[in-house]
């Protein structure tokens, strides 16, 4: 009997020690994990309280110097936040005035938010977020420009170019508070850059832009419709005065616009039109091509559908008729070749040489959008 109750003693004591041994065990992998969260916490932390440290002194930097050559800023507050997944400054209610003589122009936002998640600091560049609603207007004598967007995402790379996306925007263009052109952007991603110090030669600023769609009023000739798969590449060059501002005409000796292309889709048909143009600054003077691909699709969208040709005029479907048939048999405009038509442009103002052929075009695009 004594026997065994030793026996049994040695197997509880046994069984205790190992009990023992695992909650030890256990209790260094707890220590560990704890102090290994604990390292990455403060690791973290200090990675944040660096990238904090440089935003603000980058900002300032900027700031200062901007307002050392004339442009007035303001915020009405800084936060800190992102930790512990990123780190970002945002500036609230930030407002921009550049200085110029003969334009009046203004950027006002809801916040400024510089940084972004860790991830977005892997990147080669400066991330930035413009929440909320933003407006940019642009005052000349004759001319009032305003530019509304929703929030953009961005990043401001390290070659001096500036990429940034957002899902809409509106601009508006008024000429003695007549409002004659309106544009919606949808789905919209852009590039810009600057070089302030570009010669006559040389780029000053440039924009490339591409959008999903593009509707409006008063866009060509007095045509208002929607357009698709936008691409628009633009760049002015500067002048031999290198420190002249920014928004500024007499900043600029040329206006050149590589290319603005735009498409209609409608059923199988795939009408392409694009401009491009080179005009003097500051007076706008210059000379530009307009050209439509893919016409002869554009003029079937008429032909083919009663419900447009009821609404055209007789002789407005007499010359539309003679005119595809032409592209057909003709070798003035055949169908796989597109229509060119030269404009002059003087002071911003574009005059048409062949009259007819741009209003069969215009009256063409304007009813092919409308197809139900």
């Amino acid at each position: 009997m004594r026997t065994l109750v030793f026996e049994l003693w040695l197997r509880l004591k046994d069984k205790g020690s190992r009990d023992r041994l695992i909650t030890v065990r256990y209790l260094h992998y707890a220590l560990y994990t704890l102090l290994a969260v604990t390292c990455m916490l403060l690791t973290d932390a200090l990675a944040w309280r660096i990238a904090q440290n440089r935003l603000g002194a980058s900002a300032d930097l900027v700031i200062a110097d901007a307002r050392q050559h004339g442009w007035t800023i303001s915020d009405s507050g800084r936060r800190k936040s992102g930790w512990p997944f990123g780190a970002q400054l945002t500036f609230d209610a930030p407002h921009v005035r550049p200085p110029s003589r003969d334009i009046t122009a203004a950027w006002a936002g809801s916040a400024l938010v510089l940084g972004g998640s860790w991830l977005d600091w892997t990147h080669q560049g400066l991330a930035f977020t413009l929440k909320g609603r933003q407006a940019f207007r642009s005052v000349t004598p004759d001319l009032t420009l305003t530019l509304t967007t929703d929030t953009l995402h961005g990043f401001f790379l390290n070659s001096g170019k500036i990429h940034f996306s957002g899902a809409s925007a509106h601009l508006t263009a008024q000429k003695n508070l007549h409002i004659f052109t309106e544009m919606d952007l949808t789905g919209f991603t852009a590039q810009s850059w600057v070089k302030p110090s570009a010669g006559p030669t040389e780029t000053r600023t440039g924009l490339r832009l591409s959008a999903k769609h593009l509707s409006g009023s008063g866009l060509l000739a007095g045509w208002s419709g929607t357009v698709d798969d936008l691409d628009i590449a633009v760049s002015l060059a500067g002048t031999q005065n290198r420190h002249s501002s920014l928004v500024s005409m007499s900043g600029y000796s040329a206006l050149l616009l590589q290319h603005c292309r735009a498409s209609i889709h409608r059923q199988d048909r795939n009408p392409t039109i694009d401009l491009s143009a080179r005009l003097s600054m500051p007076n706008l003077d210059g000379t530009a091509t307009l050209r439509i691909f893919q016409w002869h699709d554009a003029a079937h969208l008429l032909l083919e559908s009663p419900i447009l040709q009821s609404q055209l005029p007789p002789k407005f479907q007499e010359e539309l008729a003679a005119f595809v048939q032409d592209g057909d048999s003709s070798a003035s405009y055949p169908r796989g070749r597109p229509i060119m038509l030269p404009i002059d442009v003087h002071q911003g103002t574009p005059t048409f040489g062949n009259t007819k052929i741009l209003s069969i075009i215009t009256r063409m695009f304007d009813a092919s959008h409308r197809q139900g």
